[in-house]
């Protein structure tokens, strides 16, 4: 059963609209002394943000949660930062990619894997659907 969770604002819709699937992360990097890391996701778009949820002790999490975010400037890439969350301390930046939303089709579900420019790679699929 996937959950959708939207931004602030998201219904207050300018250019169009941005849904992501996020699928799984794989082989990611361990950041805690046990081998593994606690990975979640932030994906960012001008002042728009979400964030899915925290996968407990795992280098290959599986998310399987839906995200929507309001998209103002379609030649402005989505950023995805991938993070290790702490109980203690501030959370540790695991890597990051960015989407280039002008090559999709509009209104066009299309499976993508973005690769952190670190280690690892976060498997989703994406639609991007302009609004008049």
């Amino acid at each position: 059963q996937r959950r959708v969770r939207e931004a602030k604002g998201a219904r207050a819709v300018n250019c169009g609209v941005f849904r992501v699937t996020l699928k799984c992360g794989t082989n990611l990097p361990s950041m805690d002394i046990d081998g593994f890391s606690d990975p979640y996701v932030v994906i960012e778009h001008g002042k728009e943000k979400v964030k899915s949820t925290i996968k407990r002790a795992t280098l290959n999490p599986v998310w399987n949660e839906t995200l929507m975010m309001n998209i103002a400037d379609v030649n402005e890439p989505v950023l995805f930062s991938c993070w290790d969350y702490d109980v203690i301390g501030q959370d540790d930046f695991i890597g990051k990619a960015y989407l280039d939303l002008a090559t999709l089709t509009t209104g066009e579900p299309e499976l993508q894997i973005l690769f952190l420019n670190t280690k690892g790679n976060i498997t989703c699929e994406v639609e991007y659907t302009q609004l008049s």
